[in-house]
C-alpha cells in the first residue's frame, strides 16, 4: 500500500486464528520493523485479535533512507493513511498499539490528530528520549547546521531485554538499523512533549506500560503523562526491573506485561475472558 506521497510501504495483516474478538493496529519502534513482533502478534491472533501493521518508511522492508525524516509530518501522515485504510477494511476503528517511537506516534495520532480508535496501548512510549544535557546541546547545534545529516547511533541490544536470545536476534537482524538524523530526534522530542502536555485531554481507554529500568527512553516522560491523564481513562502499569522491550523480555518481566495486556484487552472485548496463551 502507499503512504502520503504514493510511496509503496510494506503493509502486514495477520487474521485472527480464533473467533474474532477485535482488531488491533501496531506501530513499531525506531530502527526496527514489524517482524520483531511475531511472537506478540501470534499471541494476539490466538486470542482472536486481527492485527494490522506497516513498516515505517526508512524501516524494515519499506523504502526510504534509514534514519531520515522525509518531512516533518511524513511518518505521521503515512500512519494516518494506513490506520484509516485498516479501519475501513475491518469495519471500524481498531485498538492502536504503539511501542517506543511507535508509542509516541500513537499518542500523537490520538491526542494531536484526533484519529478515532477503540483504545490505545502505549508500550514504553518515547515521550522523552533518554538524552543528556550535552546531547541535547549537540542536537540543537546539529539541527541548526545540518538537520538532515544521518549519524550512526546503534542501540545496544542488552538495553532492550534480559533475554540473551532476543539480544542476539536483535544484533543479527539485517533489517535493524541504528541511524538517525537531528530532524528525526527533534520531531520525537517535540511530539512527545506536546502529548504529555495534552495528556489531560485523553478521552479513550488507554493502557500505558513500561519497565522501571528502561535505558532507551526516559521513564520520566511516560510517568508525567500518567500523572496528567484522567485516571478513568488510563490503566498505568510499571513493571519493576523491566527493560525497554517488555514483550521481548525474559519471562520474569514478559509474563506480567502479557498478563496486564491480556486483562486490559479483555475489558475491551465483548466475547468474554481472554484464554491463556
Amino acid at each position: 500500500m502507499t503512504g502520503r506521497d504514493a510511496t509503496g510501504l510494506a503493509v502486514h495483516d495477520w487474521p485472527a486464528r480464533a473467533p474474532v474478538r477485535g482488531t488491533l493496529y501496531l506501530l513499531h519502534g525506531y530502527g526496527e520493523h514489524v517482524g520483531r513482533y511475531r511472537r506478540l502478534i501470534a499471541h494476539l491472533n490466538d486470542q482472536g485479535w486481527h492485527v494490522g501493521s506497516h513498516d515505517h518508511r526508512g524501516h524494515g522492508n519499506s523504502p526510504g533512507g534509514r534514519g531520515e525524516l522525509p518531512a516533518e509530518s511524513g511518518l505521521v501522515e503515512d500512519a494516518i493513511r494506513l490506520l484509516d485504510a485498516f479501519a475501513q477494511r475491518t469495519g471500524g476503528p481498531p485498538v492502536l498499539f504503539g511501542h517506543s517511537m511507535g508509542g509516541m506516534l500513537a499518542a500523537e495520532l490520538v491526542l494531536q490528530r484526533a484519529r478515532p480508535v477503540a483504545g490505545l496501548i502505549l508500550s514504553s512510549p518515547a515521550l522523552r528520549p533518554n538524552l543528556s544535557r550535552m546531547q541535547r546541546a549537540q542536537l540543537r547545534l546539529l539541527h541548526a547546521l545540518a538537520p538532515r545529516l544521518v549519524l550512526s547511533r546503534p542501540i545496544d541490544g542488552r538495553r532492550l531485554s534480559h533475554d540473551a536470545g532476543q539480544v542476539e536476534a536483535y544484533h543479527d537482524d539485517p533489517l535493524v538499523h541504528g541511524r538517525i538524523s537531528a530532524a528525526m530526534v527533534r520531531w520525537m522530542l517535540e511530539s512527545g512533549r506536546e502529548s504529555v502536555r495534552r495528556a489531560n485531554e485523553l478521552a479513550c481507554p488507554t493502557l500505558l506500560i513500561g519497565g522501571s529500568r528502561d535505558q532507551v527512553v526516559d521513564p520520566a516522560g511516560w510517568r508525567a503523562f500518567a500523572q496528567r491523564a484522567a485516571p478513568a481513562m488510563l490503566d498505568y502499569r510499571e513493571i519493576e526491573g523491566g527493560l525497554h522491550e517488555l514483550f521481548n523480555e525474559a519471562p520474569d518481566w514478559r509474563d506480567p506485561a502479557l498478563a496486564a495486556l491480556d486483562a486490559w484487552l479483555d475489558a475491551r472485548s465483548p466475547t468474554g475472558q481472554v484464554r491463556a496463551a
